[in-house]
């Protein structure tokens, strides 16, 4: 889930719940009780690749990603979606090699380590481009669905 200040535009509030299904808005993060798992920020006005370089000299304390220009995500380290998914691989006890992964942003980096299937979104990062096995349609062209289709043999 994610916490979000009330004040913030519907536009800004459309782009959040495009990225997280459960959404809490609050007047201020002190009223957050849990313990933070991860800060996400999305500026559409900045670098994010630039100011996550900026700041690569606390990588020793927390885990720092630009997913793409306008999000960047800090969280504790080993926290990423790579380790993500090496639990729920140990939870159901299947291996890298029965596990698939589709991505578009550098955050998906740690997750295709993970994995032997890497499938790269058509709009994704050419870097992340670069370690797919995979080019799959974009989301908006159902390219999840219809890459699974073909590799399950559906279609």
């Amino acid at each position: 889930s994610a916490y979000v200040l009330n004040h913030i535009s519907e536009a800004e509030k459309r782009i959040v719940h495009g990225s997280y299904q459960e959404v809490t808005y609050i007047n201020d993060f002190s009223e957050v009780e849990e313990d933070f798992l991860k800060i996400s920020v999305h500026d559409p006005k900045a670098n994010c690749k630039a100011t996550a370089q900026q700041i690569k000299h606390y990588e020793s304390d927390v885990y720092i990603i630009a997913s793409d220009e306008e999000w960047i995500d800090i969280a504790d380290l080993g926290v990423n979606k790579g380790t993500t998914i090496r639990r729920i691989q140990n939870l159901l006890q299947i291996s890298p090699a029965e596990t698939i992964a589709f991505g578009d942003g550098m955050n998906d980096i740690d997750l295709f380590k993970a994995a032997k299937y890497k499938v790269a979104m058509d709009n994704a990062y050419p870097e992340l481009k670069a370690e797919a096995n995979l080019i799959a349609k974009n989301n908006d062209e159902d390219g999840v669905i219809q890459t699974l289709n073909l590799l399950l043999g559906f279609k």
